[in-house]
């Protein structure tokens, strides 16, 4: 081996370690933000504690703003076993979650021909996207691993239904699973989402008869959209129409003067969008693979979100790993840079990094949102050359 091969070598090997310390010093802190932040899984946490006492986990107060929980009936069984835990050692539980969660997407990617540091350098770029969903202790991030999970065996129904019963958390997530809408259309698979549902559903009507309120499955439901319809009034016009929130609903409610409290504007625009995004990355994805076409899905279904926060990003990072990767292999350097640039308009151009007199206007047009798109456009350009 000559000098400038084995001091390209050591340096190499360097380099790997110094990343590995660093994806170590990484998970640590990601951890500690984790345990001892993660607002929402506290409300998660109260909500299935105040059910098994008797009160309902749909009961929320003019001082609950923005903490009220609001998943759908269905999904109660999952969140339930925390309750048996302390706060403290429930979070220590979701952190955990969260953490394997990442680890999957990542491990996922290097399967699907993902250099490996590539998927470690788009990681590392989306950090703040990773701590800011340890701070909220979202079920995002678990949601992308389980839509993954089902990517991997597109024929198991099994699969299939989990992934859609676990997206129905947020109902306009959905929209990531219209490009497989003829399997939708079939027998197994509707009775497969039907059989988690009316399972789901005994489990609550028994826990609520044997513990919680003893309301009926009627009452809950009712309680339940009371409580998922509170959203934009109890969070306030800057929340809703803010910079925090970063999809094209509110990039184009925001110029619009409707009022936030009338949801029915956020639906409509939704679907409009759904429309549009759907149509046209339909065609698109024609010619990626499975894995390529499903990250883009995943990655609009979040720009079409009525409340797109920082955090629901985490569903763009497959997309930002496979682009990145595949505009590598073509060697072009306008595509390397289209799509670095969408990685960095998604992770890096955010307040914590250059302050919020700089972030703020750039956040208002939705940079986030225009990253995903510019990904998406890197992904397609570099499978047409390929």
């Amino acid at each position: 081996m000559t000098t400038p091969t084995l001091a390209k070598s050591c340096c190499g090997l360097l380099l790997d370690r110094l990343t590995y310390v660093l994806l170590l010093v990484a998970a640590v802190r990601f951890f500690q933000i984790a345990i001892y932040h993660g607002h929402d899984f506290e409300v998660y946490w109260k909500a299935m504690h105040a059910w098994i006492s008797g009160v309902s986990p749909y009961h929320y107060t003019p001082e609950m703003v923005g903490f009220v929980f609001k998943y759908p009936p269905w999904l109660l069984p999952l969140f339930l076993p925390f309750s048996l835990a302390s706060l403290y050692t429930a979070r220590v539980f979701w952190a955990t979650i969260q953490f394997f969660s990442i680890a999957y997407a990542f491990f996922w990617l290097i399967r699907e021909g993902v250099a490996k540091r590539t998927a470690i350098l788009v990681l590392l770029l989306y950090w703040w996207i990773w701590i800011g969903h340890a701070y909220s202790g979202q079920i995002t991030v678990f949601c992308l691993m389980v839509g993954l999970w089902s990517a991997r065996n597109v024929k198991s129904s099994v699969r299939f239904s989990t992934a859609l019963v676990i997206f129905s958390s947020k109902i306009f997530s959905l929209f990531t699973f219209l490009g497989r809408w003829k399997e939708i259309l079939q027998l197994r698979f509707i009775l497969g989402v039907l059989g988690f549902i009316v399972l789901a559903n005994a489990i609550v009507f028994w826990v609520d008869q044997k513990w919680g309120a003893n309301a009926g499955i009627f009452d809950i439901y009712i309680n339940w959209i009371k409580a998922a319809s509170s959203g934009n009034a109890e969070l306030g016009s800057e929340v809703v129409r803010g910079q925090m929130n970063h999809g094209f609903v509110a990039g184009i409610l925001r110029w619009i003067p409707v009022s936030f409290t009338n949801i029915y504007y956020d639906i409509g625009v939704s679907l409009v969008l759904m429309t549009f995004f759907g149509t046209l990355w339909m065609r698109a994805s024609r010619r990626l693979s499975g894995a390529e076409s499903f990250a883009g899905w995943l990655a609009f279904g979040v720009v079409v979100l009525p409340l797109a926060w920082s955090h629901s990003f985490v569903l763009t990072f497959p997309l930002s790993a496979l682009a990145l990767d595949r505009a590598i292999r073509t060697k072009k350097k306008k595509l390397i840079f289209t799509a670095l640039m969408g990685i960095i308009f998604i992770g890096i151009l955010v307040s914590q990094i250059f302050g919020n007199t700089l972030v703020r206007p750039i956040e208002l047009v939705n940079i986030k949102s225009w990253g995903v798109c510019l990904t998406a456009w890197a992904l397609y350009q570099s499978q047409n050359l390929g």
